[in-house]
Parts: C-alpha cells; structure tokens; sequence
C-alpha cells in the first residue's frame, strides 16, 4: 500500500510526503539527500517493505515535490522543523521509529537526534553523512558565498553534484539525468548555513544518545567520509555501528542489484536486532 499527501510545516510551507507498507515490525522515517527526493528510493523501500517494516518518508522544503524555494533554506534548522512537524503524528502508531537519512538527509537525521535526544526514536542510521564537503570552495569563493547570503541570500547557481559518480548502476544515472524532480541549484544562504550546521554537528557528536548504525561508501566522491567518520568515533555509545562498503559510489542503496543486496542485509539485520 502506497498514499501520497501533503503535510504543513511549522511556518506553513506545504511538504510532500508518502507512506509504503505496514509498520508491522516499526517505522522507518526516510529522509533523502539534497537535490533528491523519494521517487528515487524505491529498491530501499522495497527492501525494507519486505523485511516488515512501514516506510514514511517526504521531500525537504526546496526540493521533489515539496514548497519552498529550490535548493534554498533560510537556517539549516528549519530542516529539522519540518521533521518535528512530521514526525508529531507518527508518534501515534506507538511503534517503534528509526530515521534513516541518505547524505543531507543522514546529515538531518544526526541533527535532530542532537536537539532532540529525549524523543521516542530508537535508532539513528546514517548513509554516507553529508557532514563535509569533498571539495572546498576556494577561499575567494567562500568570502563571495558568505557575503551573498546576508545581502542575497537567494542568489543561486548550480550545485554542480556529479550525477555520473552517485552510483555504478547505468539505470540509475540515466533516471537521475533525465529526473525533472532532481534538483540542479543551491542558494548561498542554502550553503552557508549546511557548513555552519556541518562544524556544529560534528563538535556536538558526543552528545549523541541514539543507537546508530552509519553506512559508509568506499570509493566516495560527493562528500567528505573522514567527516562521517569523526562523528561516529566522537559519539560515546557502546551501541553504535559502521560499515564501509570498498569501491561502492555516494548512493550505496542505489548501487547495482550485486552491490546493494549486501547493503540492504546489514541494513536490515541491524533494524531486527535493535527491536525493542
């Protein structure tokens, strides 16, 4: 079973959202990365539908199908507003609730565990956290951002993502070419705020109080791993887990069948044993 509505957020711009399965087993919150949106997850929701879980999910404020400017955000916590607000209803299923976040959307996932840390979750999983960039801005073009964001700040140009290196499957690059949801801008307010909130969320890792499973990609060319990985070995939980995947690209859920198949079991075998 698959429902598709729209939902508001706490300043009441409209976010799209759907809903697949029965939370038989829990909820896995989903939370796709940036210039993403959820049409493009359909071999994790597949898998994860299969294995007993229900799976809700919704666009971010900017991007697919949800309101907001495109590729712009005002502070990066509005992001984690609009998780707050979706999350409120599914509390109600008094099941138990992961987030799962892919690159923005793992970035997101930590935060809110960060400001939220006394909230119903059980556990966190982070696939391939964008909490750095992989490769900086020249300091020149740095000053310029920041100047543009207090004066611009909806001054916009292309996020320049590598469509080619988000995965080895074919299929894949060519849908996510050919996507009129696929974002292809960033505002300079969207980019000063996502380093700000990167350098914060990793200063704050040792607050983090969730299990947490992170899923690395070997050959990652989007975003900073070592960044990933300082989060993880700052968080102070015995109950927390990473797995690096040699010679997989940024979207390890959406590699070749031969490659995700192994990510999907991980995935799902940790979910099982982190049930109440």
């Amino acid at each position: 079973m698959t429902t598709r509505d729209f939902f508001e957020s706490t300043d009441g711009t409209r976010l799209y959202k759907q809903t697949w399965g029965t939370p038989e087993k829990g909820v896995i919150v989903l939370l796709p990365g940036f210039a993403d949106h959820l049409g493009r997850h359909k071999h994790l929701v597949r898998a994860l539908t299969e294995r007993g879980y229900g799976v809700e999910g919704f666009d971010h404020r900017g991007n697919g199908q949800s309101g907001g400017v495109r590729g712009h955000v005002e502070h990066f916590d509005q992001y984690i507003e609009d998780l707050h607000a979706f999350l409120r209803p599914i509390w109600q299923y008094n099941k138990p609730t992961f987030l799962l976040g892919q690159s923005h959307g793992a970035h997101i996932a930590l935060r809110y565990g960060l400001l939220h840390p006394k909230s119903e979750l059980i556990g966190v999983i982070a696939a391939a956290p964008f909490l750095g960039m992989n490769e900086q801005l020249p300091m020149t073009k740095r000053w310029m951002a920041s100047l543009a964001s207090t004066f611009w700040p909806r001054f916009h140009e292309s996020n320049k993502l590598q469509i080619e290196v988000l995965s080895h499957d074919p299929d894949i690059i060519e849908e996510t070419k050919q996507d009129p949801l696929y974002g292809r801008v960033a505002t300079a307010r969207w980019y000063t705020e996502t380093l700000k909130a990167m350098d914060e969320t990793i200063k704050r890792a040792h607050e983090f109080t969730y299990p947490l499973l992170m899923q690395l990609a070997g050959e990652e060319k989007i975003v900073d791993p070592n960044a990933g990985r300082r989060f993880f070995e700052k968080v102070h939980l015995n109950s927390k887990s990473i797995i690096e995947y040699p010679g997989y690209f940024h979207e390890i859920y959406n590699e070749t069948p031969d490659r995700r198949g192994p990510v999907f079991e991980d995935l799902g075998n940790w979910l099982d044993d982190n049930l109440p």
